[in-house]
């Protein structure tokens, strides 16, 4: 009952949109679940890994679809989407669903299929019950209010080629190796700003902005903990930075030091989710090295004698040449 999207399910995908739920907090929070947009995405371009699978019953009533989306070339893929959410589709059926991403993503070499979910909703035990596991937590915080200019010294860069390697350092230092194993290592070449001290990085500011919001996930060096107020208000006195556009910060669970200092500079808690994922099994193909039966039961005779050769010694008569 499961099968690939196509024409005749877009109207049921707009039917079915205002009651899902986004797995990917940073588009949702930037710019919202761009449902259809995906939808006609793999149908025109399948290759760029946007793939829609429909579960349809007796009637549209029991109908359900989820999303998925391909990154980082195909090594990894999201949950983009899934509809409808909550107790409004059954368990086995949003387990199904997720179970076909899972297969897809995996047929297209992807290693890691990723979602996030708010820990004890529906979408949290179907992604549980579907083979995901919690690798970390992260806490969302909206921005309530403005606080003053940067404080004199703070200043922060556009990222750059040669923050690279600072930015790698800064990100092994801080994130646990089993995230890492997960989620890239941001680059000097990523949106974003850096805060340099003495030629090293020591706080990095990823950011994504969108017609929604902006999206904020920072890498802090515990010996920064105390400037983080300050960061933060040096980023919001940037130029692009428009006053009606929300800012979200997301701070993850081995950063938990930052949400007292997100209070303190403005921000409240807009919601906890549990980051998952699902390792998956990349099939490849290995040679078999078979004898050739005709090859194997031919012995090659010999078909002519081999002469030995020996060494003979020549002797000449001596000569006198007196």
């Amino acid at each position: 009952m499961i099968r690939t999207g196509g024409w005749r399910d877009l109207s049921l995908l707009r039917r079915l949109m205002p009651r899902g739920v986004c797995l990917h907090s940073e588009a949702a929070f930037t710019t919202g679940a761009r449902v259809m947009q995906k939808g006609l995405v793999g149908l025109f371009s399948p290759h760029r890994g946007a793939t829609t699978l429909v579960w349809r019953g007796d009637g549209d009533e029991k109908a359900a679809f989820a999303q998925m989306q391909l990154e980082d070339g195909a090594q990894r893929a999201r949950v983009y989407f899934i509809a409808p959410a909550g107790a409004e589709t059954p368990l086995e059926r949003s387990v199904a669903l997720l179970e076909g991403l899972a297969k897809e993503a995996g047929a297209c070499a992807a290693r890691n299929l990723m979602a996030e979910a708010q820990e004890g909703s529906a979408e949290f035990a179907a992604l549980r019950k579907a083979g995901f596991a919690i690798y970390a937590r992260q806490q969302v915080y909206r921005l309530l209010s403005r606080p003053e200019g940067a404080k004199a010294g703070i200043e922060l860069h556009s990222c750059a080629a040669r923050d690279e390697i600072a930015t790698q350092r800064l990100y092994s230092n801080i994130v646990p190796a089993l995230v890492r194993h997960v989620e890239p290592t941001p680059t000097g070449t990523d949106n974003g700003f850096v805060l340099r001290r003495d030629d090293d990085v020591v706080a990095l500011l990823s950011v994504k902005i969108g017609p929604k919001g902006v999206w904020v996930q920072p890498f802090v060096h515990p010996e920064a903990e105390g400037t983080i107020g300050e960061v933060l208000a040096a980023f919001l006195q940037l130029k692009q930075n428009d006053p009606r556009r929300p800012v979200y910060i997301c701070a993850r669970s081995y950063q938990s030091w930052l949400r007292g200092a997100l209070q303190a500079a403005g921000f409240e808690p807009w919601g906890q989710q549990a980051v998952m994922v699902k390792r998956l099994t990349v099939s490849g193909k290995k040679p078999v090295r078979k004898p050739m039966p005709a090859i194997a039961a031919t012995e090659v005779e010999i078909s002519a004698p081999v002469a030995e050769t020996s060494l003979i010694e020549a002797t000449t008569p001596a000569t006198n040449l007196e």
